[in-house]
Protein backbone atom coordinates (compact mmCIF):
# COMPACT_ATOMS: atom_id res chain seq x y z
CA UNK A 1 0.00 0.00 0.00
CA UNK A 2 1.23 3.52 -0.69
CA UNK A 3 0.96 6.48 1.58
CA UNK A 4 -1.52 9.69 1.18
CA UNK A 5 1.45 11.36 -0.30
CA UNK A 6 1.55 9.29 -3.08
CA UNK A 7 -2.25 9.79 -3.71
CA UNK A 8 -1.74 13.53 -3.72
CA UNK A 9 0.78 12.91 -6.14
CA UNK A 10 -1.06 11.13 -8.72
CA UNK A 11 -4.17 12.92 -8.58
CA UNK A 12 -1.99 16.28 -8.88
CA UNK A 13 0.11 14.97 -11.75
CA UNK A 14 -3.31 13.82 -13.30
CA UNK A 15 -5.79 16.72 -12.44
CA UNK A 16 -3.34 19.40 -12.54
CA UNK A 17 -0.45 18.39 -15.01
CA UNK A 18 -2.77 16.83 -17.14
CA UNK A 19 -0.67 13.35 -17.55
CA UNK A 20 -2.25 10.57 -18.41
CA UNK A 21 -2.22 7.33 -16.62
CA UNK A 22 0.59 5.33 -18.86
CA UNK A 23 2.79 8.31 -18.29
CA UNK A 24 2.08 8.71 -14.24
CA UNK A 25 2.78 4.67 -13.89
CA UNK A 26 5.62 5.02 -15.84
CA UNK A 27 7.12 7.92 -13.55
CA UNK A 28 6.36 6.43 -10.35
CA UNK A 29 7.02 2.80 -11.44
CA UNK A 30 3.52 1.64 -10.85
CA UNK A 31 1.38 -0.16 -12.60
CA UNK A 32 -1.03 1.58 -14.55
CA UNK A 33 -4.12 -0.31 -12.57
CA UNK A 34 -2.75 0.69 -9.38
CA UNK A 35 -2.48 4.36 -10.97
CA UNK A 36 -6.67 3.85 -11.91
CA UNK A 37 -6.91 2.45 -8.26
CA UNK A 38 -5.75 5.63 -6.61
CA UNK A 39 -7.37 8.33 -9.02
CA UNK A 40 -11.20 6.62 -8.43
CA UNK A 41 -10.39 6.35 -4.94
CA UNK A 42 -10.67 2.87 -4.16
CA UNK A 43 -7.40 2.31 -2.08
CA UNK A 44 -7.10 4.28 0.93
CA UNK A 45 -3.56 5.28 2.72
CA UNK A 46 -1.96 2.40 4.60
CA UNK A 47 -2.61 3.20 8.05
CA UNK A 48 -1.42 -0.26 9.87
CA UNK A 49 -2.09 -0.85 13.41
CA UNK A 50 0.02 -3.25 14.91
CA UNK A 51 0.70 -4.45 18.84
CA UNK A 52 3.55 -2.74 20.34
CA UNK A 53 5.59 -6.04 21.43
CA UNK A 54 6.99 -5.98 25.12
CA UNK A 55 10.54 -5.39 25.66
CA UNK A 56 12.86 -7.77 27.13
CA UNK A 57 13.08 -5.19 30.66
CA UNK A 58 9.56 -4.71 31.40
CA UNK A 59 9.51 -7.83 33.56
CA UNK A 60 12.60 -5.89 34.84
CA UNK A 61 11.65 -2.52 35.40
CA UNK A 62 10.67 -2.72 38.95
CA UNK A 63 14.43 -3.69 40.29
CA UNK A 64 15.91 -1.45 38.22
CA UNK A 65 14.17 1.53 39.16
CA UNK A 66 15.02 0.27 43.15
CA UNK A 67 18.77 -0.12 42.25
CA UNK A 68 18.83 4.09 40.81
CA UNK A 69 16.65 4.95 43.61
CA UNK A 70 20.33 2.83 45.94
CA UNK A 71 21.77 5.17 43.87
CA UNK A 72 23.15 2.96 41.60
CA UNK A 73 23.85 4.27 37.72
CA UNK A 74 26.33 1.98 36.16
CA UNK A 75 24.55 0.06 33.15
CA UNK A 76 27.21 -2.85 34.13
CA UNK A 77 26.35 -2.97 37.67
CA UNK A 78 22.31 -2.90 37.00
CA UNK A 79 23.15 -5.59 34.18
CA UNK A 80 25.03 -8.06 36.67
CA UNK A 81 22.00 -7.51 39.03
CA UNK A 82 19.28 -8.07 36.57
CA UNK A 83 20.82 -11.42 35.19
CA UNK A 84 21.00 -12.84 38.32
CA UNK A 85 17.10 -12.44 38.99
CA UNK A 86 17.36 -14.19 35.15
CA UNK A 87 17.38 -11.37 32.71
CA UNK A 88 18.06 -12.83 29.18
CA UNK A 89 18.48 -9.56 27.35
CA UNK A 90 21.12 -7.93 26.18
CA UNK A 91 23.22 -4.92 27.78
CA UNK A 92 22.52 -2.07 24.83
CA UNK A 93 18.97 -2.44 25.56
CA UNK A 94 19.47 -1.41 29.30
CA UNK A 95 21.92 1.10 28.52
CA UNK A 96 19.23 3.14 26.13
CA UNK A 97 16.82 2.31 28.72
CA UNK A 98 18.90 4.18 31.24
CA UNK A 99 20.43 6.95 29.07
CA UNK A 100 17.92 9.41 30.30
CA UNK A 101 17.43 8.58 33.85
CA UNK A 102 21.12 9.23 34.09
CA UNK A 103 20.70 12.17 32.94
CA UNK A 104 18.32 13.29 35.52
CA UNK A 105 21.00 11.97 37.38
CA UNK A 106 23.90 14.17 36.33
CA UNK A 107 21.37 17.03 37.00
CA UNK A 108 20.93 15.83 40.48
CA UNK A 109 24.45 15.26 41.56
CA UNK A 110 25.07 19.25 39.72
CA UNK A 111 22.52 20.38 41.47
CA UNK A 112 24.12 19.13 45.09
CA UNK A 113 27.54 19.82 44.26
CA UNK A 114 26.43 23.61 44.38
CA UNK A 115 24.48 23.25 47.17
CA UNK A 116 27.18 22.47 48.60
CA UNK A 117 29.75 25.36 46.81
CA UNK A 118 26.63 27.49 47.99
CA UNK A 119 27.10 26.31 51.88
CA UNK A 120 31.13 27.01 51.97
CA UNK A 121 30.18 30.83 50.97
CA UNK A 122 28.59 30.79 54.19
CA UNK A 123 31.81 29.37 55.66
CA UNK A 124 34.40 31.55 54.19
CA UNK A 125 34.59 34.75 52.00
CA UNK A 126 33.83 34.69 48.61
CA UNK A 127 37.38 36.08 47.51
CA UNK A 128 39.08 32.79 49.05
CA UNK A 129 36.60 30.90 47.17
CA UNK A 130 37.11 32.25 44.27
CA UNK A 131 41.04 31.45 44.44
CA UNK A 132 40.54 27.80 46.10
CA UNK A 133 37.72 27.43 43.06
CA UNK A 134 40.78 29.01 40.60
CA UNK A 135 43.16 26.61 41.99
CA UNK A 136 41.05 23.68 41.64
CA UNK A 137 40.47 24.47 37.66
CA UNK A 138 44.34 25.02 37.90
CA UNK A 139 45.17 21.19 38.95
CA UNK A 140 42.26 19.56 37.42
CA UNK A 141 39.78 18.93 34.23
CA UNK A 142 37.34 19.00 35.99
CA UNK A 143 37.40 20.53 39.22
CA UNK A 144 34.83 18.95 42.45
CA UNK A 145 33.25 20.34 45.38
CA UNK A 146 35.42 18.36 47.75
CA UNK A 147 38.62 19.86 45.76
CA UNK A 148 37.44 23.36 46.42
CA UNK A 149 36.31 22.32 50.43
CA UNK A 150 39.85 20.37 50.81
CA UNK A 151 41.51 23.46 49.14
CA UNK A 152 40.03 25.87 51.80
CA UNK A 153 40.48 23.17 54.39
CA UNK A 154 43.98 23.68 53.91
CA UNK A 155 43.94 26.91 53.46
CA UNK A 156 46.21 26.61 50.24
CA UNK A 157 44.10 29.64 48.48
CA UNK A 158 45.73 32.10 50.96
CA UNK A 159 49.45 30.60 49.91
CA UNK A 160 50.34 32.83 46.55
CA UNK A 161 49.30 31.28 43.81
CA UNK A 162 52.41 30.32 41.13
CA UNK A 163 51.83 32.10 37.81
CA UNK A 164 51.24 29.74 34.84
CA UNK A 165 52.85 30.55 31.63
CA UNK A 166 51.00 30.44 28.70
CA UNK A 167 52.73 26.94 27.60
CA UNK A 168 52.01 25.63 31.02
CA UNK A 169 48.21 26.75 31.17
CA UNK A 170 46.26 23.60 30.15
CA UNK A 171 43.86 24.68 26.99
CA UNK A 172 40.59 26.53 28.00
CA UNK A 173 38.62 24.08 25.88
CA UNK A 174 39.54 20.59 27.95
CA UNK A 175 38.05 22.16 31.03
CA UNK A 176 34.54 21.11 32.42
CA UNK A 177 31.90 24.01 33.01
CA UNK A 178 33.59 26.70 35.99
CA UNK A 179 31.72 29.67 37.50
CA UNK A 180 33.19 31.88 40.11
CA UNK A 181 31.84 32.78 43.93
CA UNK A 182 29.51 36.01 41.74
CA UNK A 183 27.43 33.37 40.58
CA UNK A 184 27.10 30.90 43.80
CA UNK A 185 26.23 33.76 45.85
CA UNK A 186 29.71 35.44 46.64
CA UNK A 187 29.86 38.70 47.44
CA UNK A 188 28.07 38.46 50.98
CA UNK A 189 31.31 38.11 52.93
CA UNK A 190 34.19 40.87 52.82
CA UNK A 191 37.80 39.41 52.79
CA UNK A 192 38.86 37.20 55.82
Amino acid sequence: MKGSGTIIMIRDLHEIQGKSVSQIAAELNLSRNMVRKFLRGDVSPDKRTGSKRGSKLDPCRQKIEALIQEGIYNSVVIFERLVEIGYDGKRSILKDYLKPLNSAAIVQHTYKACMGVMSLSNKHSAVRLERAAKLACQRSKSPTYRMVKDILIKEEDLAPAPILEEAERPPSGLRGHRRGAAYYGGGRHAES
